[in-house]
């Protein structure tokens, strides 16, 4: 999936934990309150001032999804269709390639399928466990055909390549469209978009999205897996007073239901829904539902997070320069709040606006937003990021971090050393995802090479959580 990236140039040549310490001991001194600078978001102990460009596989533009790993590093997949072949990258916490996993930190095996990166999602399992032969990736694609496959695979993240063991030989194709509307004419839907991929606890998964047609008609989808990725049941979700459009999150809870939330129609407009499945993932009711205004609105990407919480990004209508607002919804059991963002800062007084974005759960109680900054022509122009704390609920409710960036916010944007950009410039990037790694969150994309080239690099940035953590508990 594309969405976007960049960077802060606040004060570029003094990492983030130096200006920390010396800020800590001023506030010690003169006992006043003291920050770590004007906005700075990055782990500048990862890499380049955390960003790290792979310059090791020129030409690589899309990037798949991450997973970290139980020694402090972390995987990042990538898909090269112009050469059919995959490319998985582990780094160590630095940033540096760890030369110890196949052929200097990457491995490199052909693709099966003619594949779109562009509408994927991937799940991490196996991990924490404390062994790394485990730790898996497993990852959903569309195959565009004249009907659209879903393309499955299973990722053995500590030799690289798919896991023989799933399905035939490490990959699956199913035909959703097919199986749900079944047709001697043509068929009705035949694009497909994947929303999400997740776990289950018997080892199988749960995969949601969309399927649509060239007149711009959609209906939402979602499958259980067996865990060697045989389908059990399908369904496209709908009540009586709502219709899904687009699954993005879906978990089953302890009452063996599943919660999906998911764009919806109500009366023939866009707003999120909650949606109750049965384990035959057949439709019980709407949970619960946004307030539809006549509007856009999407649902973007979301993970589910500890304590059986899920969190997902959002897109509503907004006076932004792309004409979007950010949203962030929490789900708890069958309730679902709604907290809106504010609009994202400029570079060089210049309106932006989020055209996609993508949520995670953090260290602390928190959930990052990211989301994709594009011109008002459309041109890309970083990243938006959003830290949020979460809260109980009820009476103490979900909120910006001001110990992140400026009030909870802040926008980076990368430049590659010695650049050919001019100065209030960056070169063209992308957004795969967002994730969770120990104490940061790890964001994964693409970037061109420079602004007089755009060839293509896998683009990774680690995002810092662990100075806030210290200013939280050491000064509140």
């Amino acid at each position: 999936m594309r969405l976007i990236a960049s960077r802060l140039p606040a004060d570029p040549q003094r990492p983030v934990a130096d200006r920390l310490h010396r800020c800590v001991l001023v506030a010690l001194l003169w006992l006043l309150p003291c920050w770590t600078g004007a906005g700075e978001v990055l782990d500048h102990g990862f890499a380049d001032r955390g960003w790290r460009a792979f310059s090791e596989r020129t030409g690589v533009g899309e990037v798949v999804g991450a997973c970290p790993s139980d020694d402090g590093g972390a995987s990042i997949l990538a898909l090269q269709p112009d050469t059919l072949h995959w490319h998985l990258m582990r780094v160590r916490a630095d940033g540096a390639l760890d030369g110890d996993f196949a052929d200097g930190g990457i491995s490199t095996w052909l693709v099966s399928a003619a594949l779109d990166a562009s509408s994927a999602a991937t799940a991490c399992v196996g991990l924490g466990n404390g062994d790394p032969d485990d730790d898996r990736l497993f990852v959903v694609l569309r195959s565009p055909q004249e009907r659209d496959f879903a393309f499955l695979a299973l990722v053995d993240l500590a030799r690289g390549g798919w896991d023989p063991d799933f399905h035939l030989g490490g990959w699956a194709q199913h035909d959703y469209s097919g199986l749900l509307f079944p047709s001697d004419a043509a068929m009705p839907f035949p694009r497909l978009r994947i929303g999400g991929a997740f776990p289950e606890a018997d080892g199988g998964w749960l995969v949601s999205g969309s399927l649509g047609n060239d007149a711009g008609e959609r209906r939402g989808f979602i499958a259980r897996l067996s865990p060697l990725g045989a389908i059990e049941a399908l369904a496209h979700p709908a009540t009586a007073a709502a219709m899904s459009l687009d699954v993005r999150l879906a978990r089953r809870g302890a009452d063996g239901k599943v919660r999906a939330l998911a764009t919806v129609a109500i009366d023939g407009d866009p707003t999120w829904g909650l949606l109750r499945l049965d384990a035959g993932l057949q439709s019980e009711a709407l949970s619960a539902s946004g307030t539809p205004d006549g509007l856009p609105f999407e649902l973007q990407r979301g993970r589910r997070v500890g304590g059986g919480l899920m969190v997902a990004a959002a897109l509503a209508s907004g006076d932004s320069a792309t004409g979007t607002a950010p949203r962030l919804l929490v789900v708890r059991g069958d309730a679902v709040q709604e907290l809106a963002l504010p609009q994202p800062p400029g570079f060089d007084g210049e309106p932006l606006g989020v055209i996609a974005a993508a949520a995670t759960g953090a260290p602390g109680d928190r959930v990052v937003f990211a989301g994709a900054l594009a011109s008002a022509a459309g041109a890309s122009a970083g990243y938006y990021l959003a830290s949020v704390r979460l809260g109980d609920g009820q009476s103490l409710p979900d909120a910006l971090d001001p110990a992140f960036g400026v009030d909870g916010i802040g926008a980076v944007r990368y430049r590659p050393p010695a650049s050919a950009c001019r100065e209030s410039a960056a070169p063209e990037q992308w957004l795969a995802g967002i994730v969770a790694w120990g104490e940061h969150s790890l964001l994964v994309g693409a970037t061109a090479a420079d602004c007089d080239d755009p060839t293509p690099l896998p683009l990774a940035a680690r995002i810092d959580s662990a100075s806030l953590a210290l200013l939280r508990d050491g000064f509140e």
